[in-house]
């Protein structure tokens, strides 16, 4: 999640047509979030944040070393 959310961020259009594929409702919401940069941005970086946030929380953590 984290890597597509970077790439998505920087890259929309490129990233989301490289997704243009599986089911058609799928496809259109690829092809929609090519057409659409600024709110593929805002979804993506949702994703980057939420990914990030979800790795947070599956990080161990180790008492000894705090």
């Amino acid at each position: 999640m984290i890597g597509d959310g970077v790439m998505g961020f920087f890259k929309p259009k490129w990233h989301s047509l490289l997704w243009d594929m599986g089911p058609g409702p799928f496809r259109k919401l690829m092809e929609e979030l090519a057409e659409h940069p600024d709110n593929a941005r805002l979804l993506y970086a949702i994703e980057l944040g939420l990914g990030t946030w979800l790795a947070s929380r599956q990080t161990p953590e180790k008492p000894d070393l705090i």
